[in-house]
């Protein structure tokens, strides 16, 4: 398994010193905007909520421990939403990669301690960008890839590799408006979902993503959604509500359907909670899973980000002041 496949992680609740953000609707298009139109896997969380089961890739994951680390030393920090962003390129399937966030952030503070731990500055029309490279002693398997960081305003973060920074960049800069796929995708879920992911149908792993979901639907298991997309979303409330639907035509899905990547799923396994179906306007297939909140964290703690690794749960909660 390539170390850059989805990873399906339940990434813990963070916090920012002293205050947290409104939470806005999901269809807010501050950040959505910057989102390329090609990406991939596209997922969100937000400041003090609950545990979120999210796609991701392996790379993601760099990114965010990173930003984390990186935006540790400014005491001003404040989080709110993060959106982590995996694209494909010349390199191959999903290696580009950046993360969003907005919120309150100190610049010059992470820039004197980016300085001092290695980076380079540069710019790009006119905005500037830390270059970071490689860390010393990490595997390069593991974040191979030239990064940038820019704090714009104050206000907002792009890290991530060079070419999806920039891409980034051009967007935010040409007040470019958001993806009508991106739009369209997160119209079928709750304006007040806490977190969600999209996942591509050209992305070949998604199996990954759905073998954890079966425990709570059966029908994923089906074949027939072998080349679709995925759609997902999670609303905390009296219970916990996973929204999930199955899409074919928002973007070419690539020859998923018959790379046999999508039929390893166990065709009988037996749902743990009720769910309900109906079919909207556009004739997808949508879902609604609700649960108690104890079953859901039985249901996350379960779960694996690749076999043989530790339970997502066991992944530090964000920064935590």
């Amino acid at each position: 398994m390539s170390l850059r496949a989805i990873t399906t992680l339940a990434a813990g609740c963070f916090f920012s010193a002293g205050w947290v953000l409104a939470s806005p609707s999901i269809m807010a298009d501050d950040l959505l905007a910057i989102v390329p139109g090609g990406a991939e896997v596209v997922s969100e969380l937000r400041s003090g909520q609950p545990a979120s089961f999210l796609v991701m890739t392996r790379s993601n994951t760099v990114d965010l421990t990173d930003f984390q680390s990186l935006t540790g030393a400014d005491l001003s920090r404040v989080i709110g939403r993060v959106v982590l962003i995996a694209t494909s390129g010349p390199a191959g399937p999903l290696t580009g990669h950046a993360l969003l966030a907005d919120g309150h952030y100190d610049s010059r503070n992470i820039t004197k301690v980016a300085l001092a731990n290695g980076a380079a500055q540069s710019e790009y029309r006119g905005i500037p960008v830390l270059v970071l490279q490689p860390m010393a002693g990490r595997s390069r398997d593991v974040a191979p890839d030239v990064r940038w960081l820019s704090v714009i305003d104050g206000k907002i973060v792009m890290f991530g590799t060079t070419a999806t920074v920039q891409e980034l960049l051009r967007r935010y800069l040409d007040r470019t408006p958001p993806a009508v796929s991106l739009l369209w995708n997160l119209a079928h879920l709750r304006r007040d979902d806490q977190s969600w992911s999209i996942v591509a149908p050209s992305v070949r792993v998604i199996e990954m993503v759905r073998r954890s979901l079966v425990s709570l639907d059966a029908t994923l298991a089906d074949p027939i959604h072998a080349g679709n997309g995925l759609v997902l979303g999670i609303h905390f409330g009296r219970q916990v509500e996973l929204e999930y639907e199955n899409e074919t035509d928002w973007r070419d899905g690539g020859d998923f359907a018959t790379s046999g990547a999508g039929r390893g799923l166990a065709a009988h396994t037996q749902p743990m909670f009720r769910s309900y179906t109906y079919r909207n306007q556009e004739q997808s297939d949508y879902r609604v899973i609700k649960m108690s909140r104890p079953k859901y964290e039985e249901w996350i703690a379960a779960q694996t980000s690749l076999p043989g690794e530790a339970p997502p749960h066991a992944v530090e909660p964000l920064a935590q002041r």
